[in-house]
């Protein structure tokens, strides 16, 4: 036989979730959220609970800012390429262009930052 080697305790790692906090939602809140939450791309609903309580959660508005803005910048990185390759002048009026859509889409961003904080004051 051998002999039970001496139990360690783990170390609990900073983030540990030792807290629950018990909520009750009727059939219909809780379908509710739990459409909210696969809406936004969660596939737990405590997760999206909790992110939303704690205010880490983007609008649908802001995600589909952020779209836009990669997109963009994909395409600005598709034409710098290809500006490398064929030259700037013929690309220089479209870059300008992605630029301004850029510019447009950082300032929408911006505003939906203050409006947020406003409200939270």
């Amino acid at each position: 036989m051998n002999p039970k080697s001496p139990s360690k305790k783990r170390e609990k790692k900073p983030d540990y979730r030792e807290r629950i906090w018990s909520v009750r939602y009727s059939a219909r809140e809780n379908e509710e959220l739990e459409k909210l939450a696969e809406s936004a791309g969660f596939n737990s609903t405590s997760t999206y609970i909790r992110n939303a309580s704690l205010k880490r959660l983007f609008s649908r508005t802001d995600a589909k800012t952020i779209r836009q803005l990669m997109l963009l910048g994909n395409n600005l990185n598709q034409l710098t390429r290809r500006a490398h390759n064929e030259g700037l002048q013929e690309l220089e009026e479209r870059i300008f262009c992605v630029l301004d859509e850029l510019s447009v889409a950082v300032k929408q961003i911006g505003h939906t930052d203050d409006r947020k904080k406003n409200s939270e004051a």
